[in-house]
């Protein structure tokens, strides 16, 4: 055998040699990304038409999707955070708020899902604030705007426990829906 084909034959060895190695050590490996598609449909618009939503800019305001960080605790639970509050206003379309104006916030309904759950989630609810105040069935004063003014704005903060015989091994997906309902008095 000559030197060009001895090496031709180690080469050849040696590269089947890798290929089978490597072949042989590779096994299949799962690993899960969990994805969160949600949509807002946007409200109706206020009857009358005294005030409405707007961004701090002034353009209308439509939800979103709002992010939450998880946050492991010690005990396995989990709190579920807004990374950043959500920020809007009330407008008044025309006139203003006066010095007796209040704006209110109910939680009209909230429900939490997703195949990061387990169990009975029912009794899962979030907190959620307006600027500052905590939400529930009861109508709670959430701003007092000044005198003349025609926006106030809004902050919202949501955040969620879920303790640890509802989270799921695997990871997934919580969503939480909330519903709020504002009232806010102006003078036309």
């Amino acid at each position: 055998m000559n030197k060009l084909s001895r090496n031709l034959l180690v080469t050849a060895i040696a590269l089947g040699t890798s290929l089978v190695s490597v072949s042989s050590m590779a096994a299949a490996k799962d690993g899960n990304l969990n994805f969160n598609f949600q949509g807002v449909i946007p409200a109706k618009a206020v009857t009358p038409a005294d005030w409405s939503f707007v961004t701090t800019s002034g353009a209308t305001y439509n939800p979103t999707s709002i992010a939450l960080s998880a946050v492991s605790q010690a005990d396995g639970s989990y709190n579920l955070e807004t990374l950043s509050p959500e920020v809007f206003a009330i407008k008044v379309t025309s006139g203003a708020f006066t010095a007796s104006s209040k704006i209110q916030a109910t939680l009209s309904s909230s429900s939490v899902s997703g195949t990061g759950l387990l169990g009975d989630t029912s009794t899962l609810a979030p907190t959620v604030k307006i600027n500052g105040v905590s939400l529930s069935s009861t109508a709670a004063d959430v701003a007092t705007p000044a005198s003349g003014a025609t926006q106030v704005p809004m902050t919202l903060t949501s955040a969620l426990v879920v303790p640890v015989a509802n989270v799921n091994p695997t990871g997934g997906n919580v969503s939480s829906t909330t519903a709020v309902i504002f009232s806010a008095d102006v003078t036309a």
